[in-house]
């Protein structure tokens, strides 16, 4: 039996598996993760520095909103 060939030139054995929709959702198989990995790694710093932003608008709004009347609250009313 020869191999199929798509219009990229790749044989059937070459290009990702997709499962059936009766499984679920589409999956692609580990070659596709491994190179969007890869493609997620390279805004690497940038990520970095949008998490720390994240996480220091998080901390101040929980610290706002939470934490302090929270604070009062139990000063207030165990005074």
């Amino acid at each position: 039996m020869v191999p199929r060939m798509n219009e990229t030139n790749q044989t059937a054995h070459e290009i990702p598996e997709i499962a059936p929709e009766s499984e679920g959702a589409a999956v692609k198989t580990a070659g596709s993760f491994w190179s969007k990995l890869r493609k997620f790694k390279k805004p690497g710093k940038q990520m970095f520095w949008a998490w720390i932003a994240y996480q220091c608008v998080k901390g101040t709004l929980t610290t706002s909103f939470i934490w302090i009347p929270l604070i009062y609250s139990w000063l207030h009313y165990h005074s």
